[in-house]
């Protein structure tokens, strides 16, 4: 037996939505692990000073 629903207009059997809702949380967690990765990156990039970034590795030139 299939249970259908329909969602915008559009018919989808109810295994199609089951592996779309599957898809959806998995691109959920992914976006959720990325987007912690990124603040860390921010927070590690706003607790930068200059003593903590050194001096350039090559003297730069002055124009």
């Amino acid at each position: 037996m299939i249970i259908c629903k329909t969602i915008g207009g559009i018919l989808m059997s109810q295994s199609n939505l089951e592996k779309q809702e599957a898809k959806l949380k998995q691109l959920k967690k992914k976006l959720k692990k990325k987007n912690i990765k990124l603040n860390k990156k921010i927070l590690n990039y706003g607790n930068l000073n200059t003593t903590k970034i050194g001096k350039p590795a090559k003297p730069v030139p002055a124009d």
